[in-house]
């Protein structure tokens, strides 16, 4: 027999309570307004980040997300990249220091920084400290845990 899910059950459950949460607020900002809330996926480093970014946006979508192509649309902002690779990394820190002045403009939007960059500690405290704006950081073991960040920065908007 094959093990096909690496999440214990219980875990998988929780996520899927956390995404039908986020799905039914965004249903309802939808009906309210009009209009989709859009995420933004930039992906910076390997293959493996190509891969897990399609695994983010396909989150975000069954979370009522719409995938747009720019960034000053997005409700959600998604920054994933690598370690391993300097210049990625270096060009990924730019980026995030260009996104203060669109959380400045809409502080609704919700901006995550993941990858092997934020699972080193050093990586992973600096950004804290120099993107204060940064939402939250995500593991690559912990893209699973999304839809509970996502739910959880969006509780306190809405309290």
């Amino acid at each position: 027999m094959s093990k096909t899910n690496l999440l214990p059950p219980e875990a998988m459950a929780e996520q899927a309570a956390f995404r039908d949460r986020v799905r039914a607020w965004n249903e309802e900002y939808k009906e309210k307004t009009g209009n989709a809330k859009k995420v933004f996926v930039m992906t910076f480093g390997c293959q493996q980040n190509e891969a897990d970014s399609e695994k983010i946006a396909g989150m975000a979508i069954s979370m009522g997300y719409e995938v747009t192509y720019e960034a000053k649309e997005a409700d959600l902002i998604m920054v994933n990249t690598c370690a391993i690779r300097e210049h990625a990394e270096l060009k990924a820190l730019s980026t995030i220091g260009q996104y203060k002045h669109l959380k400045a403009e809409k502080p609704d939007m919700l901006i995550g920084v993941c990858g092997c960059m934020v699972t080193q500690d050093h990586r992973k405290d600096d950004t804290k400290f120099r993107y204060p704006y940064v939402d939250f950081v995500l593991g690559t073991s912990s893209i699973h845990r999304l839809p509970q960040l996502i739910a959880e920065k969006t509780e306190r908007t809405l309290s």
